[in-house]
């Protein structure tokens, strides 16, 4: 889908196509990222330089023009450098200056030179910079139609767009969420001007997923506490779970993977061995994940609908989830449609996912508020996942998988864990596990303490 959109948009540029080519689709997709990131190799490969204007809160067509100025002046100056400071192009950058609105410190010490040699210049040409520099190779991208504060602007930007077009003999890149314009009665507007001004359009949307996964690498490839291990599991299990979702809203991706390298951040100079860091980051990663795409997307009635998930276990999470949705519906703060959205969308689906996953107040609060309680977050998810184990238990466990011991190594235990009786608080089913393991070993001729009558 993606390749193909490049493809399309690779022809459009090298086409004689005199209108513009848009590229429609619904807020967070990613098509603003896209055309930023993704297009950077065909815009070189066809010697196109891109000038991107935002539209959102235009109330005049004066503000419109004044930006387009702004951004072709930078990037004629970051492609010529200073020279023009020394040529008679200079009076015309003074004019461009002027229009745009700019302040001489917006582009270095070096426009004060420029001026200079303007007013020395100035009954030389009084052509623009516009007319005298070759824009045959821009290619203007207008982004947020949508977000024009007055909608009756519509037709007058893309007619104004579409005059620079064909007097550069430029290319035009609309950029475009047409069902909210529908939705705020600016879509007639739109249409109307649509159809005199643009020749083909794109419904973007499919591609959104490749996007998010570009997002996360940028985000979280090379950063500092992130192991290449634990980058490629997040990589991994954010490609399943975006599986899961109706759509991405990559606003929401952002904010997800900015409150997540808040936590790696803390992180970074714990004490921590390798193992608990590894489980705290994959549990805070899908923790903020879920908790952010709820609360952000809308997804919830009520925040307190997640509020019955977060005291219940792991094991309830991990290994029930009828039992899970049923004892989480029994509460009445929650709304059920919110309880059993969330288990049926997010849970049953990846093992990998629920043996991590838990619902953190911790992480609500860090979502919601800002607030990181980073020893608190630790603690919770150690207690599940890597709990302090007894000493006679762990010992316990060892004595059970004897068959890999050396003899040595299985005395070694039996001592340590008749040793244990003596300084550990033991239930009395413990204790008659551990005589019936001895017991065992005794019949089987491995027991070698000989001095504990059995």
């Amino acid at each position: 889908m993606k390749n193909n959109l490049k493809s399309a948009i690779n022809r459009y540029l090298r086409s004689k196509d005199e209108l513009a080519f848009q590229i429609d689709g619904p807020w967070g997709s990613g098509k603003t990222y896209f055309v930023k990131n993704n297009l950077k190799e065909i815009f070189k490969n066809t010697q196109y330089t891109p000038v991107y204007v935002s539209l959102n809160g235009v109330s005049e067509i004066g503000e419109v023009k004044k930006e387009i100025n702004r951004q072709v002046l930078a990037a004629i100056l970051q492609m010529k450098g200073d020279k023009y400071s020394l040529t008679s192009k200079a009076n015309s950058i003074f004019n461009m200056i002027d229009e745009a609105n700019l302040s001489s410190e917006a582009f270095g010490s070096w426009i004060n030179d420029a001026l200079s040699t303007a007013k020395l210049l100035k009954n030389q040409t009084k052509k623009s910079l516009l007319k005298k520099a070759d824009l045959s190779k821009f290619v203007l991208i207008t982004d947020e139609f949508e977000r024009i504060e007055k909608f009756s602007l519509i037709p007058t930007i893309l007619g104004y767009a579409s005059n620079l077009q064909n007097n550069w003999n430029c290319k035009l890149l609309i950029v475009s969420y047409e069902a909210a314009l529908t939705s705020k009665n600016g879509y007639d507007n739109f249409k109307v001007a649509k159809e005199k001004f643009i020749n083909k359009s794109w419904l973007f949307g499919k591609d959104t997923k490749e996007n998010a996964l570009q997002i996360i690498d940028q985000y979280l490839k090379g950063q500092a506490g992130v192991t290449d291990r634990l980058y490629h599991w997040i990589a991994n299990i954010s490609s399943n779970v975006l599986d899961l979702l109706d759509s991405i809203n990559l606003r929401t991706l952002k904010s997800i993977l900015s409150t997540y390298c808040q936590v790696v951040n803390e992180l970074v100079d714990s004490t921590l061995n390798a193992k608990e860091r590894d489980q705290v980051l994959k549990t805070s990663y899908l923790s903020i994940f879920v908790i952010t795409d709820l609360v952000k997307r809308g997804k919830l009635s009520k925040l307190t609908s997640i509020d019955v998930l977060f005291n219940l276990s792991s094991d309830q999470i991990r290994f029930n989830k009828s039992g899970l949705l049923n004892k989480a519906t029994e509460d009445e703060t929650a709304d059920q449609n919110d309880i059993s959205n969330i288990v049926n969308t997010f849970h049953g689906k990846y093992r990998d996912f629920d043996d991590n996953m838990l619902y953190l107040s911790s992480i609500k609060e860090l979502v919601l508020h800002d607030s990181l309680d980073i020893e608190g977050l630790i603690t919770s998810i150690n207690n599940i996942f890597l709990p302090t184990i007894p000493e006679h238990q762990r010992l316990m466990e060892k004595a059970r998988n004897f068959r890999t011991m050396s003899q040595t190594d299985l005395k070694n235990v039996e001592e340590r864990l008749l040793n244990s009786i003596q300084g550990e608080d033991i239930a009395y089913k413990e204790l008659f596990d551990i005589y019936n393991i001895m017991n065992y070993f005794k019949k089987i001729d491995l027991f070698v303490k000989g001095s504990l009558k059995m």
